[in-house]
């Protein structure tokens, strides 16, 4: 599908966040995972050129260069998987500059390597990035471009987290047949009963046999099943998928611990 071109443009939001308060222009409050006051951070807003898209880019208060991650969503075309928005949002709270950018709106996984190639670039451009200490992060089609994109940039990369990454066809498979130049640390997450679009429990353990074959550094986390409806009662009703919809636990302390280690 074809887009069109649209001027590039930048604005900034002040944020001032409050735990009992609203953000402007209904924007979703901070993360409900703390229970101090989230600091002043800009957050700008920025188009893509061919005009499918967004970025989101949170930088945190004091003084830089900071540890830097780039998050890829999940979703296939116009749906978008994951909040863009609060995980740069959270990532900047925990002490992070923060990119999120909305893919073109394509089915085919054809050219998203290419975006997220090109927003990594942009990111360590930023001028308060560490560019010692880089990480990303992805979910779902973003899990699986994460990992492609962690063996491309396997001496920049730090971390990186794969959250339910998606098949794609063969493309995770075909990823996974050679993970030998992959040198980063890799935390993989999956809830147990992600199996309603695919079976991701499978496809995430398919990735830790083959960083555990390769002897890559690696770890699997499978949470339990995510009551996704919040009716207390776990059935077919409930996709597991949506774990990663948002900002929230059980994972989101394990991802930042993770991340900690490997980049502070």
């Amino acid at each position: 599908m074809k887009y069109p071109q649209v001027s590039r443009y930048l604005f900034f939001i002040a944020l001032t966040l409050f735990s009992c308060g609203k953000d402007p222009e209904n924007v979703p409050g901070p993360s409900s995972l703390s229970n101090e006051p989230a600091e002043i951070m800009v957050v700008m807003l920025d188009s893509i050129p061919d005009g499918s898209g967004y970025t989101y880019i949170a930088v945190p208060t004091g003084t830089g260069p900071f540890p830097a991650i780039l998050y890829n969503h999940g979703g296939l075309g116009p749906n978008v998987g994951g909040n863009l928005r609060e995980t740069a949002r959270a990532l900047a709270e925990a002490g992070y500059v923060a990119r999120s950018e909305k893919r073109a709106e394509t089915f085919p996984i054809a050219g998203h390597l290419v975006e997220v190639e090109q927003a990594f670039a942009d990111l360590k451009a930023h001028p308060d990035v560490d560019i010692q200490r880089m990480g990303m992060i992805g979910f779902s089609r973003g899990g699986l471009l994460t990992l492609q994109a962690g063996i491309i940039h396997s001496d920049e990369l730090c971390a990186t987290v794969c959250m339910a990454p998606a098949a794609a066809g063969i493309e995770l498979s075909n990823t996974l047949a050679d993970v030998s130049m992959f040198n980063d640390s890799l935390l993989i997450m999956v809830a147990l009963n992600d199996l309603y679009q695919a079976n991701h429990v499978q496809l995430a353990q398919d990735v830790q046999n083959a960083m555990v074959a390769a002897s890559k550094n690696s770890r699997l986390v499978q949470y339990l099943e995510f009551d996704a409806n919040f009716d207390s009662i776990i059935d077919s009703n409930d996709d597991g998928h949506e774990l990663f919809w948002e900002v929230r636990e059980p994972y989101w302390s394990d991802l930042i611990q993770f991340l900690d280690r490997q980049l502070k």
